[in-house]
C-alpha cells in the first residue's frame, strides 16, 4: 500500500540541490498549458534515483517493506525519520529517500525565488564567489 502525496501534469525538472542541508527542489515552470508554477521540496535527502526532468509527476510514500533491491537500505532509516518516496512519471519510475516532502503552487515566473526553498549557507557562499544560483 502507498499513500499518494501529490500529482501534477506538465514538465518538471531538478531545479536545485543544496548539499549542505540535503534539500532537493523539483520545479514545473509556468507555460501556456500549465498556468501555475509548482515547487516540490524534499528535505534531508539521503539517496535518490530520478532523471533530470519528467513529464508529469506523482509522489507517493511507500512503507519500507515495499522497498525493492535497487534501493540502498540505510541503517536505522526509520529511527532517523527517513521515508521512502516513489516518483512516477510518464517515462520512468524512481525513488527518493528523504525526511519529508512539501509542495507549493504559485504564479511565480521562472526566475522568481521559491516560496519553500531558501538557499543554505553553502549556496550563499557559492553565489558570493560568482556562481549563479538562478
Amino acid at each position: 500500500m502507498s499513500d499518494e502525496i501529490v500529482a501534477f501534469e506538465g514538465r518538471f525538472q531538478i531545479w536545485t540541490y543544496d548539499v549542505s542541508h540535503g534539500v532537493l527542489l523539483l520545479r514545473r515552470n509556468r507555460t501556456d498549458a500549465c498556468k501555475q508554477r509548482v515547487d516540490i521540496r524534499f528535505n534531508d535527502v539521503w539517496s535518490l534515483q530520478i532523471a533530470a526532468w519528467a513529464e508529469s509527476i506523482r509522489v507517493e510514500q511507500l512503507p519500507w517493506s515495499k522497498a525493492d533491491l535497487s534501493i540502498p537500505l540505510i541503517p536505522d532509516s526509520e529511527k532517523l525519520g527517513l521515508r521512502l518516496f516513489r516518483i512516477t512519471t510518464q517515462h520512468w519510475t524512481g525513488w527518493i529517500v528523504a525526511g519529508c516532502v512539501s509542495y507549493h503552487i504559485d504564479e511565480g515566473a521562472i526566475g522568481d525565488p521559491s516560496s519553500i526553498y531558501k538557499p543554505g549557507p553553502l549556496m550563499k557562499k557559492l553565489a558570493q564567489n560568482g556562481y549563479a544560483l538562478d
